[in-house]
């Protein structure tokens, strides 16, 4: 298991923290410089943009998409065993590393598995973990990308997916019904939000979207949504 924190290279108090933390993990772990942007790169797709969002990434959402994708790349080409991705704002709950052997130990039962959820979402648990872990599949995605665990053919395909650039790193990753990957959410849970870090990304403000584009939107959300009923009930039996 390969253990890869995303942060920005000048962000000196967040290297520390994550650090700190991993004196005792067993397991091999390096930092990657979080990528920066301050235009549009060549894959961003306005057209799929604005039809599903009506308004455009910020440069931070774009350069989070693009660290996780760097490091997707860098997976997939290792062909190696799982990697785990962490975010900088985080703390390392115990039994992480327990849970990590136990992820490593049972791949092929699962592609992606995130180590928390970042909202509360219902679900149900589809495997069970020696340690008394639970992967939760949720029909609607707790979403983050906080830390997860990922497999090298997942990366792959979530490469190929995000080849066009138009949504945020997290919807990408929750839209399974789309790339077709078992993603999962681990209970409980072994990472947190560090409370005294705050998102890098930055945000985008309130934007009022016109209201014929903003119907348009709506319908295309509720073919989405059909689109994951019917992908729910033929892979797990479920009408959720």
């Amino acid at each position: 298991m390969q253990i890869v924190i995303i942060s920005l290279a000048e962000q000196l108090q967040r290297r520390r923290h994550m650090a700190e933390q991993m004196v005792a993990c067993p397991f091999p772990w390096r930092f990657q410089d979080a990528v920066r942007v301050n235009a549009f790169p060549p894959e961003y797709d306005f057209a799929a943009r604005r039809r599903w969002f009506g308004f455009e990434l910020s440069w931070g959402e774009i350069g989070c998409l693009l660290s996780h994708r760097a490091l997707w790349a860098q997976c997939h080409a290792a062909n190696g065993g799982c990697w785990c991705i962490l975010e900088d704002d985080i703390r390392l709950l115990p039994g992480f590393p327990a849970a990590l052997q136990q992820l490593e130990a049972g791949a092929g039962g699962w592609d992606l598995v995130r180590l928390m959820g970042h909202m509360p979402r219902t679900g149900w648990g589809e495997q069970r973990l020696t340690g008394g872990w639970e992967l939760m599949m949720h029909p609607r995605q707790p979403g983050g990308t906080h830390g997860y665990v990922l497999t090298p053919a997942a990366a792959g395909r979530l490469l190929d997916y995000t080849r066009r650039i138009y949504e945020p790193v997290d919807n990408a990753i929750d839209t399974y019904w789309r790339h077709r990957l078992n993603v999962f959410c681990l209970s409980p849970a072994v990472i947190g939000l560090e409370p005294q870090l705050h998102s890098t990304i930055g945000s985008r403000g309130s934007r009022r979207r016109p209201r014929w584009p903003g119907f348009k939107r709506d319908l295309r959300k509720g073919y989405s949504l059909l689109q994951r009923l019917v992908f729910n009930w033929r892979r797990y039996g479920r009408w959720h």
